[in-house]
């Protein structure tokens, strides 16, 4: 007598007059999930660069200097974002002038004049 081993192992179910198996079922949800783990992992790593956070982000971007008094320099950088300011030698940095951050001290962002750092070369 001769019986088809894959019938005793395979449990149908009935959906809307198409009979599917259980594996195929288990199959997409596998290859579901893998799927969307590889996208995770596709969008989180891009071309293989590591996300960069802190405040290594905000060294070497460019601003405007926005506001400057004689205790308060406000400067708005690359990203949009409004920092408080102050100048690596200490001097009043004019409104408007295009600067470079080189350090972040606390929530203050330490800059310099984007033309004082090609003078100074």
């Amino acid at each position: 007598m001769y019986v088809n081993i894959s019938h005793i192992f395979s449990i149908y179910i009935v959906l809307k007059g198409a009979e599917v198996t259980v594996y195929s079922i288990l199959l997409i949800i596998i290859g579901f999930l893998v799927g969307a783990w590889i996208t995770r992992l596709l969008l989180r790593y891009p071309f293989g660069r590591h996300p960069v956070t802190g405040k290594e982000t905000l060294i070497g971007m460019r601003g405007v200097v926005v506001r400057s008094t004689d205790d308060l320099i406000e400067v708005k950088l690359s990203n949009k974002q409004i920092w408080r300011a102050m100048s690596v030698d200490g001097h009043r940095i004019p409104t408007g002038a295009d600067v470079i951050v080189k350090n972040v001290d606390n929530l203050t962002v330490v800059i310099e004049e984007a033309g004082a750092s090609n003078s100074t070369n």
